[in-house]
């Protein structure tokens, strides 16, 4: 009867933290309707009329060049802002920290205002990508030596980098055009309107890449949540774990953002969630994080396109479903976050 039980817990988990059903009848939703039993078939004459430089119908359009890249990109995207928060906060021991503390959000920000209003011929991916990194890199320079003592340090240098990199973008703002303007704003809320498969080649190596590393790292995370003198008694070095772990996750975020915008909540709601669901142990709960932050996306994303005629930014999206459902996890989970 136990072993039944459990059996039942494990299927009934599975199934809430997969990513797969969301993301199929996200492919099928849309103006023009699709069925589940056409999907195979049009995929199939999408590619053979892609590789042999044929036209596409309609649907084979619809399917192929807008709906499938659009959806891996949120399943990547969601994937690495969930998995990168438990990393955050399992390194902090903190669970209010999200990915952008480090001043990711600010720095990429900064770099695709730059790209947008001074630098036009600059790609905005790659300019966020660059001030997102250059962002991490400053404030983890600044910190470098407490860092090892206080692990504080480098939120509080995040928080100045962000800060001046704020005050920058305001100043882009009121200099801008304003055609130039409207482009800034849609893309600082975050949107996957653009989705397209050359934005996922962009995004997806740094993503896949960081999200190996945070995995190959589960362990050594619960050790950091035990604290600084636990992990060293266990043979753990505390600086270098923690650096290594930070890197890969602002590698993860980074490589996200500059594919899609600020896109917030993710990272903060989503490591909840998944403790909540398979408990504490980062060797469950990252790769839960991972999978919940797909779905969680990639179901903001639906909802933004059916919400209005006009189609909503993503990022507008999450943070009216995320703060709700961080308030009632927050009254819920009490004490459970922190254990």
């Amino acid at each position: 009867m136990g072993n039944r039980l459990t059996r039942s817990r494990m299927i009934h988990r599975a199934v809430l933290l997969s990513p797969l059903p969301v993301a199929l009848a996200s492919l099928l939703f849309g103006s023009v309707a699709l069925s589940w039993r056409e999907i195979p078939s049009t995929l199939a004459n999408a590619m053979s009329a892609t590789m042999h430089g044929q036209a596409l119908v309609p649907q084979e359009a619809i399917l192929w060049e807008i709906r499938l890249p659009r959806v891996l990109l949120a399943l990547a995207v969601g994937g690495a802002l969930g998995g990168s928060g438990a990393a955050c906060q399992a390194v902090f021991r903190n669970p209010l920290v999200e990915p952008f503390i480090l001043g990711i959000s600010a720095g990429a920000s900064l770099g695709a205002a730059l790209a947008i209003t001074v630098f036009p011929w600059v790609p905005v991916a790659l300019a966020a990508f660059i001030g997102a990194v250059a962002a991490v890199t400053l404030a983890c320079g600044l910190a470098r030596s407490d860092l090892e003592s206080s692990p504080l340090t480098l939120v509080l240098c995040g928080l100045a980098v962000s800060s001046l990199a704020n005050a920058l973008l305001g100043i882009l703002k009121i200099m801008a055009d304003p055609k130039r303007l409207s482009d800034l704003v849609a893309w600082l809320m975050g949107s996957l309107s653009l989705s397209s498969w050359k934005s996922l080649a962009i995004a997806a190596p740094g993503i896949g890449i960081g999200l190996a590393g945070l995995f190959a790292f589960r362990w050594p995370m619960n050790l950091l949540s035990l604290g600084e003198e636990e992990a060293r008694s266990l043979g753990i070095d505390a600086r270098s774990v923690r650096t290594w772990i930070l890197a890969i996750a602002s590698l993860a975020t980074s490589s996200a953002v500059c594919a899609s915008g600020i896109i917030g909540w993710v990272g903060l709601l989503i490591p909840h969630m998944a403790r909540l669901l398979v408990g504490p142990d980062h060797r469950r709960s990252l790769t839960a994080s991972i999978a919940l932050g797909a779905t969680f996306l990639v179901g903001s994303d639906a909802l933004a396109r059916a919400l209005c005629e006009i189609e909503l930014p993503v990022g507008a999206v999450t943070t009216l479903v995320g703060v709700p459902c961080f308030l009632a996890l927050l009254k819920r989970g009490g004490q459970t976050w922190t254990r």
